[in-house]
């Protein structure tokens, strides 16, 4: 067993065990240089030959490795949405958090996908969608400009109601979020901004600068 070669098929798995290992061992443990290694490399085309098949915990993990690492190529995004949009009623809150912010911090804005993924899945994603997931659906959409008004009332009217659990990051976030898109809503805001003094001795400088911004 330990002669054979791994086949295609095993790769994946086996680059996701490396992503595991070199969230887990100590860096101090023999071998953690190649783990480092191998986690900033672009993704195999081996792996990316299964994109039509992958699931949503295996895609959700490639617009993540694809965002961070590359291939930064057009047709690699192309291949990822196109996947992401056949199994886009199967996505959980958290899932569709990762999938746009992925998407954000590529600059990726598949214009058909975002529209459709907006008006027809989010309004439920929010809907369901824990504390930090909200946040991080509603930061990445506003970032890719896919606005929709239904979706950031109904993220409002949540937000509104749980204000007072947003840690100092998630409240910059929001408060951006909804002014880049030029949401206006007067609950929302009087809401957050009870919490600016009690939040804003805990914010990073970056985090201060997104909400003075």
């Amino acid at each position: 067993l330990s002669a054979a070669t791994p086949s295609s098929s095993s790769r994946p798995l086996q680059g996701q065990q490396r992503g595991f290992a070199g969230r887990f061992l100590p860096a101090s443990t023999a071998g953690s240089s190649w783990v480092d290694e191998a986690a900033a490399r672009p993704v195999s085309q081996d792996t990316l030959a299964g994109i039509p098949w992958a699931g949503r915990s295996t895609l959700t993990g490639l617009f993540l490795r694809v965002a961070a690492n590359g291939p930064h190529d057009a047709a690699v995004w192309k291949r990822l949405t196109a996947r992401a949009d056949v199994i886009a009623h199967s996505l959980t809150p958290k899932q569709a958090a990762l999938v746009l912010s992925a998407m954000a911090r590529a600059q990726q804005r598949p214009e058909q996908f975002l529209r459709r993924f907006t008006v027809k899945f989010v309004p439920s994603l929010l809907s369901s969608a824990e504390l930090v997931d909200l946040c991080g659906i509603v930061s990445s959409l506003s970032q890719l400009g896919s606005y929709s008004e239904e979706s950031f009332n109904l993220a409002a009217k949540r937000l509104s109601e749980t204000a007072t659990q947003l840690d100092a990051r998630q409240l910059s976030l929001v408060v951006n979020a909804f002014v880049r898109s030029n949401h206006d809503d007067p609950v929302l805001f009087g809401q957050l901004l009870k919490q600016v003094p009690r939040r804003l001795a805990r914010c990073t400088a970056k985090d201060a600068a997104v909400l003075l911004n």
